[in-house]
């Protein structure tokens, strides 16, 4: 039986996490190979991985579930490349934890330092650590939760500057189509630390368009902007994580 640290180390890469400037772009570093495992839970009450699928931290398209006599789905682990999450409190992405929710299975993402879990049905802030590296601690933050939420739809009032550096920075991408620029597209969940106000969105799924993992959907993509509260300039000054 395959094991999920036998498949990380078969298919980890470098990281893809960018900071924020003039001229920012996507993939301004290339593509890297993610990785999707189905899981399922034997007749004996036991765990089998499925074969690893590779896609890239654009598009990763799992297969149909295929259990064997007798077996049950009910899990889903998504591989990612090295990345940094720059100090954002939230490890799985909304594109992921819809796609958990649709399939109605534990959803399990792998980092460099942790493994996370989210159960299909719960607040899509709700997260656990399962496995953690001790030579790399990730700790958890403090952090204040609100949304997911439609992006054009009136934002809480202490959001007001953060959204609007959010549509500065999003305009900013050079390489993105205009029409994925359209917040009309998007969720937005609002993850506050001490010092960042961190913006997620993710977009829509257009008709006829079935959730997949990796970050762009036909309508936009699954990306975070950090509005950072004492930043000394806002122009471009925050972090951006190109494809959570």
């Amino acid at each position: 039986m395959r094991t999920l640290a036998g498949l990380a180390l078969a298919f980890a890469l470098s990281s893809a996490a960018i900071l924020a400037q003039s001229g920012i772009r996507i993939n301004a570093q290339g593509t890297f190979t993610d990785v999707g495992v189905w899981m399922y839970r034997t007749d004996d009450n036991k765990y089998r991985n499925g074969d690893g699928v590779k896609g890239t931290n654009e598009t990763l398209v799992m297969p149909s579930p295929s259990p064997q006599y007798g077996e049950t789905l009910v899990g889903i682990t998504h591989i990612h490349h090295e990345r940094d999450a720059m100090g954002y409190p939230v490890h799985i992405s909304l594109i992921e934890k819809a796609f958990a929710n649709l399939h109605k299975v534990q959803f399990f993402s792998s980092g460099s330092t942790m493994l996370w879990q989210y159960d299909a049905g719960n607040p899509f802030g709700r997260e656990t650590g399962v496995a953690k590296d001790p030579a790399r601690p990730d700790p958890l933050q403090d952090f204040k939760l609100t949304g997911p939420v439609p992006a054009d739809a009136p934002m809480p009032p202490e959001y007001q500057d953060a959204v609007a550096y959010l549509k500065g920075a999003l305009g900013s991408i050079e390489n993105l189509p205009a029409a994925q620029k359209d917040l009309s597209n998007y969720v937005v969940m609002f993850a506050e630390t001490n010092d960042t106000i961190w913006m997620e969105i993710a977009p829509n799924s257009a008709p006829g368009e079935a959730i997949h993992l990796g970050c762009q959907m036909q309508n936009g993509r699954d990306m975070v902007f950090g509005y950072q509260k004492k930043a000394p300039t806002r122009k471009h000054g925050g972090p951006w994580i190109q494809c959570f």
